[in-house]
């Protein structure tokens, strides 16, 4: 994965500058400096080193630069987000299950469902669906509705008639295009992408579930809530502040190394810079995006503790109950809900 942390270099940057912290005043250092020139621009960078400083000395740094850089790290499928994101979605859980209802969470994730999935699976949230499991294709809004609703009756086959179902915002756009003609008039930002944070997408599913339940004589209370921007600025864990630390020594050392746009990743536990070109689409022009690999062991697992339909509940051992939470026969739920059962 890449995250791009305050020294870090595109092709926009024409300068950057950082200075390591000696242990004191009377400290003697090294200082080196390097300017670089680029068509048209000015590239220049230093840094200082103490050669001689306690361990603890060397690692002390001040409050105000630290917390500086914790703002400048970015990355919303950090620790960070995926932690804050848990505690809410588990706060959801609790209050779900003692006021007997179902949330519908929509987390930000435009084509990526990092942070979505990321925060379903620490917080063991009942189902959470991302844009990769569709695998470029689009699909009828129902079919959407159709995973959540088969987990809902599922659980109240469990005798339990509440639960937090978690869709990344990105989903919206695997939708067909005839059954959310609300894309067509939503606003787009300055790089023609529609915000997806003004498509009211749990507002939609909820309509959707809440009519298919009242069709099948079940009664029950869907909340849905936006989850994303409340997620920026948290704190950053320790692990945040050392990566984004280690991105930006590297993207310095460089500037004076090689002038050539990059972008610093972390690469088999290494910071590497890479070329900006190798990561841009040809087609579109655009970074390509890092997206949750479904065929991994991790996303299986990640299926494995969600309590969504699985081709097992479609068997004739277990089937019965599920169909009987569902007010039907076992002919008629299997033949409805038999193409969102997964072997996970």
């Amino acid at each position: 994965g890449s995250t791009a942390g305050p020294g870090s270099i595109s092709s926009s940057i024409s300068s950057a500058s950082m200075r390591v912290p000696v242990a004191s005043a009377q400290a003697r250092s090294s200082t080196f400096s390097s300017s670089r020139t680029l068509p048209g621009k000015e590239c220049s960078a230093s840094f200082s080193i103490a050669p001689s400083v306690s361990s603890s000395a060397a690692a002390r740094v001040e409050p105000v630069r630290r917390a500086r850089i914790a703002r400048e790290s970015a990355g919303m499928s950090s620790a960070r987000s995926r932690s804050a994101g848990a505690r809410i979605v588990n706060t959801l859980i609790e209050d779900a299950r003692t006021t007997e209802r179902w949330y519908l969470l929509v987390a930000m994730g435009r084509s990526a469902g990092h942070l979505a999935l990321g925060i379903g699976s620490a917080a063991m949230a009942d189902v959470t669906i991302i844009p990769e499991e569709f695998r470029g294709k689009k699909m009828p809004l129902a079919h959407l509705s159709k995973i959540i609703e088969g987990t809902i009756i599922k659980k109240r086959a469990m005798g339990q008639g509440y639960g937090v179902a978690i869709v990344a915002e990105g989903v919206a756009e695997c939708i067909a295009p005839e059954d959310l003609s609300v894309l067509k008039d939503a606003p787009k930002d300055e790089h023609g992408h529609v915000r997806l944070a003004e498509v009211p997408l749990g507002t939609i599913l909820k309509q959707n579930l809440l009519s298919s339940l009242a069709a099948r004589d079940i009664k029950t209370t869907i909340v849905s809530k936006d989850i994303g921007y409340e997620l920026r600025c948290v704190s950053p864990c320790a692990a945040d502040i050392a990566y984004t630390q280690d991105l930006g020594t590297m993207a310095v050392r460089s500037v004076i190394e090689n002038a050539s746009p990059m972008l610093v990743c972390v690469i088999d536990g290494h910071q590497t810079p890479m070329p900006l070109a190798s990561m841009i689409n040809p087609e579109t022009k655009r970074m390509n995006v890092r997206r949750v690999d479904v065929d991994t062991a991790g996303y299986g697992n990640a299926r494995r503790y969600m309590n969504r339909l699985h081709t097992l509940d479609m068997s004739d051992d277990a089937i019965a109950p599920i169909a009987k939470a569902a007010n039907s026969d076992v002919a008629t739920f299997r033949k409805q809900f038999e193409d969102v059962a997964a072997p996970w």
